[in-house]
């Protein structure tokens, strides 16, 4: 139920995230402290996460910066 905080290297922004897995649900919320920009991710899938960095990485829709290194920390499905 906790909170992740990330500081970005390039930016030396902070970034508030917190990631979540049940049975055949994934979710991710984060939020650019400095920037106040967020972005939420639910699915109803157990590989719905699978294409939420694609999606956050966009550079049509990258409203909270770089969110690669951060996606790489989190746990796989349990």
């Amino acid at each position: 139920l906790g909170w992740h905080l990330y500081r970005d290297p390039d930016t030396n922004k902070i970034i508030a995230y917190q990631y979540g897995a049940n049975l055949n649900t994934r979710a991710f919320v984060a939020i650019n402290v400095d920037d106040k920009k967020a972005a939420a991710f639910f699915t109803n899938s157990e590989s719905g996460m699978s294409i939420a960095n694609q999606v956050l990485s966009s550079p049509d829709f990258a409203p909270i910066g770089n969110v690669q290194a951060f996606f790489k920390r989190m746990p796989e499905y349990p």
